[in-house]
C-alpha cells in the first residue's frame, strides 16, 4: 500500500483470503498478477465449488494461477524480480507480494509484565482472561478469527467480564467476507465438516445466473449454498459467492445463531428486483418448492 506508482506485474505468494483480495485489486488496476498458491486450489479453506468459481473467473480476467506450487527462489533483477518456482518456471515481474500468513503484532508490549504467548500469539482462556485476570486480550492477538468484526463482538464480551459477567464468546455465526468481484461470504460449516461430523444433510444451491436482479446488473457468477441438516432443518453452514452477498450473509447468520429451521424461514418475504431474493431461492429449494428452478 505504500507504492507510489502501480507495478506492470505482480507476483502474489499465497493464495488466500489476502492474496486473492490484493490480486482481484491489481488486476482491476491493469497490473497483469500471478498467484502462487502451494495447495491444490485458491482459498483452500473455503468451501471447494466457492474457490472453484473465483479461480474460473479470476483465470477469465487473466489472473495467471499456478496451484500445488511453492517459490523456491526469488532473484532481484535489474527491471524488477525473477521468481522460479519449484517445477523450474521463472516468471518475471517487478513487485512480488508475500501473503501467506499473519502474526500478532505483539513484540514490545510487555516491557513491564509477563503475558503468556503461545508463537506470537497471546494466550486466553474461555472468557478471554490473559495469565495475568486483570488483563484481556481480543482481535489479532489472540488465535482465532482474525477479522475487525469478531474483535469488536470479542471487545464486547470482554468487557462484560471485566464488569464481572462471566460471558463466553459463540463464534458458531461468525461470518467470513472476501472482498474480490464476485463477492464471498460464509459462515458456519463447510459440506465436508457437516458430513464429518455425522449429519444426514439436505443441501440447496441456487445459482445467480437465474435471478433477475443479477441478470439486470450483469452479474450472474455465482450461487447461494445452503447446508441443512435433514432431521431438525437447522441451517448448519451457508455459503455465497456473487455480487454483493457480504450483504447478504447477515441474514444466513441469524438463521445459524438463532437455530432458526429452513422451514421457518420460507414465509420471509424479500423485495423484487433484488440480489436479496437469491436467500429465498435457496430456501425454497430446501423446501422442496422451486418457483423459479426445475
Amino acid at each position: 500500500l505504500e507504492l507510489n506508482h502501480i507495478p506492470q506485474s505482480l507476483l502474489v505468494v499465497g493464495g488466500g483470503v489476502i492474496g486473492v483480495e490484493f490480486a482481484h485489486h491489481f488486476s482491476c488496476l491493469g497490473t497483469k498478477v500471478y498467484i502462487v498458491e502451494i495447495m491444490d486450489r485458491i482459498l483452500p479453506n473455503m468451501e471447494t465449488e466457492v474457490s472453484k468459481t473465483l479461480e474460473a473467473v479470476f483465470k477469465k480476467s487473466g489472473i495467471q494461477i499456478f496451484t500445488s506450487r511453492k517459490v523456491e527462489k526469488i532473484n532481484k533483477t535489474e527491471d524488477g524480480n525473477e521468481v522460479i518456482l519449484d517445477n523450474g518456471i521463472s516468471i518475471n515481474v517487478d513487485k512480488v507480494l508475500v501473503a501467506v500468513s499473519r502474526k500478532a503484532n505483539t513484540d514490545g508490549l510487555w516491557e513491564n509484565i509477563t503475558i503468556e504467548t503461545q508463537q506470537g500469539f497471546v494466550v486466553v482462556d474461555d472468557y478471554l482472561r490473559t495469565n495475568m485476570k486483570n488483563i484481556y486480550a481480543i482481535g489479532d492477538v489472540k488465535p482465532g478469527f482474525m477479522l475487525a468484526h469478531s474483535a469488536s463482538y470479542e471487545a464486547k464480551i470482554a468487557v462484560k467480564n471485566i464488569l464481572g459477567e462471566n460471558v463466553t464468546p459463540d463464534y458458531s455465526a461468525v461470518p467470513l467476507c472476501i472482498y474480490t468481484q464476485p463477492e464471498i461470504a460464509a459462515v458456519g460449516l463447510k459440506e465436508e465438516e457437516a458430513r464429518e461430523k455425522g449429519y444426514d444433510l439436505k443441501i440447496a444451491n441456487f445459482p445467480f445466473q437465474a435471478l433477475g436482479k443479477a441478470r439486470i446488473i450483469s452479474k450472474t457468477e455465482g450461487f447461494v449454498k445452503l447446508i441443512a441438516d435433514k432431521k431438525s432443518g437447522l441451517i448448519l453452514g451457508a455459503h455465497l459467492i456473487g455480487p454483493y452477498v457480504t450483504e447478504l450473509i447477515s441474514e444466513l447468520c441469524l438463521a445459524v445463531k438463532f437455530k432458526i429451521p429452513y422451514w421457518g424461514l420460507e414465509g420471509v418475504v424479500h423485495p423484487h428486483p433484488t440480489i436479496s431474493e437469491a436467500i429465498q431461492e435457496a430456501i425454497e429449494i430446501l423446501n422442496e418448492s422451486p418457483m423459479h428452478t426445475i
